[in-house]
């Protein structure tokens, strides 16, 4: 019921949400009670092959496993997207543009490890 109360009716309740992404490496026990699969268009799951808790979150590593290098370049993507979509709807309600950060460059090729 804690899951229910906590995220506002479960997967019901998480499926409402947009602009979410939940990862799971598949080598953390914790992955069962994770998100899986993709709930809506903006409410996304990565799963991650090699992956254990928080890889994805950790500094890269030229020793990564390529599905945790992928989780990472879809994750950035999509908040790239989702960046991308509220600039785009700022300019369409005529606010002035929010100052770029450093990562925004939509040409950058990942983090700032993975661009060593």
């Amino acid at each position: 019921r804690w899951i229910a109360a906590s995220t506002g009716g479960g997967v019901t309740g998480l499926a409402q949400g947009s602009n979410i992404v939940f990862s799971n490496g598949a080598l953390d026990p914790w992955s069962s009670g994770g998100v899986m699969v993709n709930l809506s268009s903006s409410v996304t799951a990565v799963v991650i092959a090699r992956g254990g808790h928080h890889t994805d979150l950790f500094f890269s590593d030229p020793a990564d496993p390529p599905s945790v290098v992928a989780a990472r370049r879809t994750e950035l993507e999509l908040v790239r997207g989702w960046i991308g979509e509220w600039r785009r709807d700022q300019a369409r309600l005529g606010m002035p543009p929010a100052a770029a950060h450093p990562w925004s460059s939509s040409d950058a090729g990942g983090t700032r490890a993975e661009a060593r």
